[in-house]
């Protein structure tokens, strides 16, 4: 699972962001890809589409894994 972020266009002359505000979430879902994709992956379709790759500590600085969250919420 990846933090959502804003997207921005790179510098391609083709396709981009589809519109100002979209996030890495919204393009995920819009693109069929689920949220717990490898980042690289993710990266490679952001590319593919003329949008700015995300950086892998930019994503996942927030990031708790699904058994830490439940783990901490069973025992605190």
């Amino acid at each position: 699972m990846v933090k959502d972020v804003t997207l921005e266009d790179d510098n391609s002359p083709y396709g981009g962001v589809s519109y100002a505000g979209e996030t890495l979430y919204a393009f995920l879902d819009e693109v069929g890809i689920k949220r717990d994709t490898n980042i690289e992956e993710i990266n490679n379709t952001l590319a593919l589409c003329g949008i700015k790759q995300v950086k892998e500590e930019e994503v996942w600085k927030y990031y708790i894994p699904l058994g830490c969250k439940e783990f901490a919420k069973n025992t605190l």
